[in-house]
């Protein structure tokens, strides 16, 4: 009978007393071998991680370079498709629960564990790993089968609509217009399914150069006007620093701006206004996207930025497919800036998005 491969176990985890008591329960209850290593903070988490390969993660939130939910966010980031169960104390519930929400297997507090259920809590966070790989791995096959014919349909409306095939019907290029609008919009949603399927898989490679934040807002405001324009909205940039340096990625910040802002306008009544402003405060830089529409709810600001999180349909405003925002705030992380929203129903929405000193400078 071929012998059980053993399991490599990474322990992030800075108390020397809990470790050994980590190491003891599974020692004798575990019904499986293993090969426990330890990091003492996040940084030597990821160098290990970086180097080794592990089956399974267990990491305490509160570590002595990182807490909360950031600790989380790090590790998650580097290795996105590793089993990761959080260790918490008493009072770190709420963040435990988020960051399964964000795509952490399990948590287990660390005043109620035994040697059955840590044993039990690994071997289901592994099978759980392994079996949303595969339905992500189903899923992105899917998508990418099915977009290829919908390229050739948007392309045929294309052709029919500059009448390459002759001249047609009034009514009949109406329909062909909501035909390949409404094509356009699936092929959104499959594409935004795959950039999300590339975000949970691997860490996205961004090509870092010197940006003019500025100059970036106002192009992306630019371009957004025709959209404006349909509903008869006022769409204004305000610059309020000169030359506003940052270090990014220019097609990934790009699109940060285009979905916020393009938010902004779908969401805000005919005749309304959209304010996009850039400036630096305190060393940071930061670009705000102001608007006087409908608002958002409180209960919805707080699941905003989770995938697939939709705030319901409301009349008159299309329903979204929940992902734009959970992309938007997946690039600003790991350009190591943060990103929140402000909002009063039926008063407007105020979007913010900050980037940190280090990567900000005024010219």
């Amino acid at each position: 009978m071929k012998a059980s491969p053993e399991l490599h176990i990474l322990l992030i985890e800075d108390d020397d007393m809990f470790c050994h008591a980590i190491g003891s329960l599974l020692k004798h209850k575990a019904p499986f071998k293993f090969v426990l290593e330890r990091a003492h903070d996040v940084s030597k988490g990821i160098e290990l991680l970086s180097n080794k390969p592990f089956d399974v993660i267990l990491c305490d939130l509160t570590l002595p370079d990182s807490s909360g939910i950031e600790t989380f966010r790090r590790i998650h980031r580097m290795t996105p498709l590793h089993p990761l169960i959080i260790m918490t104390g008493n009072d770190d519930e709420s963040v435990a629960i988020q960051a399964l929400q964000e795509g952490a297997q399990d948590y287990l507090e660390k005043g109620e564990l035994d040697g059955r259920s840590l044993s039990r809590a690994i071997r289901y966070a592994i099978e759980r790993s392994r079996l949303i790989q595969q339905r992500d791995d189903f899923m992105a096959t899917l998508v990418h089968d099915v977009k290829n014919p919908l390229i050739s349909t948007d392309r045929l409306y294309q052709y029919i609509l500059e009448k390459h095939f002759g001249e047609i019907d009034p009514r009949l290029q109406e329909v062909t217009n909501v035909l390949k609008r409404s094509n356009e919009s699936v092929m959104q949603l499959l594409m935004n399914l795959l950039e999300i399927y590339r975000y949970d898989v691997n860490a996205p490679q961004f090509q870092y150069e010197d940006l003019d934040l500025g100059c970036l807002v106002q192009k992306s405001t630019h371009d957004l006007i025709p959209l404006a324009a349909l509903k008869n909205l006022e769409l204004e940039s305000a610059i309020l620093d000169e030359s506003i340096k940052v270090r990014g990625d220019m097609v990934a910040i790009k699109r940060v701006l285009f979905n916020i802002i393009g938010n902004s306008i779908k969401f805000t009544q005919d005749g309304g206004k959209v304010k996009v402003g850039v400036r630096i405060d305190d060393g940071s830089a930061l670009i705000t996207v102001e608007d006087n529409g409908m608002g958002i709810s409180d209960i919805a600001q707080k699941y905003l930025f989770q995938r697939f999180y939709q705030t319901g349909k409301v009349k008159d405003f299309p329903l979204g497919t929940g992902l734009g925002l959970y992309v938007c705030r997946q690039i600003i992380e790991a350009h190591s800036g943060l990103i929140h929203c402000e909002s009063k129903s039926g008063k407007g929405t105020t979007f913010t998005i900050q980037l940190p000193r280090a990567l900000a400078e005024v010219s």
